[in-house]
């Protein structure tokens, strides 16, 4: 995995997102799906799949994410509010502070005069064949974890137990609440992989971002705002081929009652 690289523009889409994992109960750790940063009102947030969770419970004291410092850190380590919303099958966290190296989709940021591509969007998120799936008890110290640490840019660390995967759905539906695309997963060419007949499993992919890329830029100099039109979280990918996600207005509904919330 060290030797995967991306273009600039993959790149900054990656840094929206981060691979979670779940503590086993056991000293291990099983990959779980990711995680999506936002940014609304100025305070910072993730957002990641309910269906993540154990049905039974409403903490999020078991999954989390390998910082950069070698350690499994609860996202409970990171958040002061939290809301599990079952219904939308959502997750949002207001954290303390952003994560650091990361991109953030800013919900208020004003409106970019960039043209987007019409007709479609993307899915960014880490699927379970492209990530380390389990890591044992007896592989799951500090010293073993920094092992999949590399040196990134501008002098940080990144982690090369998860790669992602940036596919393109064609547009099926939108309404206020629900995003749909139609995504075949079948004779895929992969920039690193090159063709499949048949894609990889899209199992984890759930709570990664939805959103259009520019046709045009009409900024000069644009910002990350200019180049990322962000619509939503996607939630699954069913055996019809169908795409299915929470709009951006939807995901705003939940940060906003997060928000409402004393800290």
């Amino acid at each position: 995995m060290n030797n995967f690289r991306v273009s600039s523009y993959e790149l900054q889409a990656q840094r929206h997102i981060y691979p979670l994992y779940m503590a086993d109960g056991r000293g291990g750790y099983e990959f779980s799906s990711t995680m999506t940063f936002l940014r609304r009102r100025n305070e910072s947030f993730c957002v990641f799949a309910a269906h993540a969770l154990d049905p039974r419970s409403d903490d999020i004291d078991k999954i989390g994410v390998f910082s950069t410092d070698g350690e499994f850190k609860a996202i409970s380590e990171y958040s002061i509010a939290h809301k599990i919303c079952r219904k939308r099958d959502l997750v949002a966290c207001r954290t303390s502070a952003p994560f650091e190296y990361k991109n953030y989709f800013d919900l208020d940021a004003v409106k970019s005069s960039s043209e987007w591509v019409e007709g479609g969007f993307g899915w960014i998120g880490f699927p379970k064949k492209k990530a380390v799936e389990k890591i044992h008890c007896t592989k799951s110290n500090k010293e073993q974890l920094q092992k999949y640490l590399v040196d990134g840019e501008q002098g940080s660390k990144k982690w090369t137990n998860a790669e992602f995967l940036l596919l393109g759905a064609e547009m099926q539906s939108e309404t206020d609440q629900i995003i749909t695309g139609v995504f075949e997963n079948k004779d895929v060419n992969y920039t690193h992989a090159g063709f499949k007949s048949n894609g990889y499993s899209l199992r984890g992919m759930s709570g990664g971002a939805l959103f259009r890329g520019p046709n045009k830029i009409n900024t000069d100099p644009p910002c990350l705002n200019d180049y990322f039109d962000f619509i939503g979280i996607g939630l699954e990918y069913d055996n019809r081929e169908v795409v299915r996600g929470a709009s951006r207005a939807a995901v705003k509904e939940l940060l906003d009652e997060v928000l409402s919330w004393p800290v």
